[in-house]
């Protein structure tokens, strides 16, 4: 999965992640093999992101709820971040 962040139409960060997942009920418990980030500066709602590329250990398990409404799907991430996907065919 890549994650943009953009504000004003300008891309302020990015960040990808490869792995596996289990669910259990509405829960969904990311296993991030490889993360990879590129530095960035705080900005409203994110704090400030270093360069960092890591390879899996016992840290890298992030336990999630997820939510299905309709065509959207959300994901309420440990940090307090919410991702929220809308599908895009039927």
């Amino acid at each position: 999965m890549i994650y943009i962040a953009v504000k004003d139409g300008k891309t302020q960060r990015g960040c990808g992640e490869g792995g596996d997942y289990t669910v259990e009920g509405n829960q969904v418990t990311f296993i991030h093999y490889y993360i990879t980030c590129t530095p960035a500066q705080a900005i409203t709602g994110l704090k400030e992101q270093t360069l960092e590329a890591k390879k899996w250990d016992k840290d890298l398990v992030e336990p999630s709820a997820f939510a299905v409404q309709e065509d959207h799907t959300t994901l309420f991430m440990p940090s307090g971040n919410r991702l929220t996907r809308t599908r895009a065919s039927h």
